[in-house]
């Protein structure tokens, strides 16, 4: 609430706009009318991150290139991605839809089948979330938001960014840790020993291509994005192979994709890979490592894939 507070008190600053519904709820716009920026994703990525994660904005070389990165740390990994970060609450109202992502998911438990996974929830009477959506919230979507949440509407707190500007490329850049963590949990890894995390992933420029939807969001991550995890592990071995499948050239259809691109190259963009719908474990950080801080080992597994990314984003 700290940083929503901001949000509203600073909206010039931070370029969105804030207003109140019939009902009592508080939008914070930062795409569908304001600009948003740089300033509005970062804080709308901790927002997001449940202010239990830190994010920068750091200049970052790949190869011959210096980007924009969003760079995340958490002293509190399961807990800031998994019980808050991760877009993966769809909502359908009508004819308004969103994905929704930040806090108030641990409120309405959404999806179920993660929280149960991952033993967590939250009792509160204020809620905060995060709409990836193009579109206005409408009053009907604002009362089963609150309602799932079983808050009030006027304790209803709703941002709405897009993946058209800085402020929602920033903050699907900001999910590196995020999918890495989703990843670890999907191949049987207890998320709670993971103690420690960092991460960072390039922002997409504002190119055309990129408007027109001709690459995946995620695709920072996939093919760009670095993560690191310190766990307290007994197995070593055991953790060396979960740090072998976690990076995102592991999943079977990246493989198959790669093998594909290697005779026509122009197949790149047309066997984009990344979506949860289409294949978990492809979206995950290109390049992964793990610390044991039980026995001090390092496990490393795969590589950051620059020519790809020049290829599809046209950025480097």
């Amino acid at each position: 609430m700290k940083l929503v507070k901001k949000l509203i008190a600073d909206a010039g600053k931070y370029n969105v706009s804030v207003e109140q519904t019939n009902s009592g709820a508080t939008l914070i716009d930062s795409s569908i009318k304001a600009q948003g920026g740089f300033l509005a994703g970062k804080a709308i990525s901790e927002i997001c991150l449940g202010c239990c994660a830190t994010v920068k904005i750091v200049p970052i070389q790949y190869n011959d290139s210096v980007l924009p990165s969003a760079f995340v740390h958490t002293d509190h990994p399961a807990l800031s991605t998994l019980a808050s970060q991760m877009a993966d609450w769809k909502i359908k109202v009508d004819n308004f839809s969103a994905i929704a992502c930040g806090p108030a998911r641990a409120l309405a438990l959404e999806p179920a089948e993660l929280f149960e996974r991952i033993s967590y929830r939250e009792e509160l009477d204020k809620a905060v979330l995060a709409l990836e959506t193009e579109t206005r919230p409408t009053e009907e979507a604002i009362e089963y938001i609150a309602g799932k949440c079983n808050v009030a509407p006027s304790n209803l707190y709703l941002i709405t960014y897009s993946l058209r500007n800085l402020t929602g490329a920033t903050q699907i850049s900001s999910r590196t840790v995020g999918t890495g963590m989703f990843k670890l949990l999907t191949l049987g890894f207890d998320p709670w020993l993971v103690q420690n995390a960092w991460g960072y992933a390039p922002i997409l420029p504002l190119h055309h291509a990129y408007r027109e939807k001709t690459v995946d969001a995620t695709d920072v991550i996939t093919y760009g994005g670095t993560a690191c995890y310190q766990v307290i592990f007994e197995d070593d071995q055991k953790l060396a192979n979960i740090a072998m499948r976690m990076p995102a050239s592991a999943s079977k259809m990246l493989k198959e994709a790669a093998k594909l691109a290697e005779k026509n190259p122009e197949l790149r963009s047309i066997l984009n890979p990344t979506g949860y719908d289409l294949d978990e474990d492809a979206v995950s950080p290109a390049l992964v490592k793990i610390n044991n801080l039980k026995t001090g080992k390092n496990f490393s597994a795969g590589n950051l894939e620059i020519q790809v990314l020049k290829e599809l984003f046209r950025i480097l």
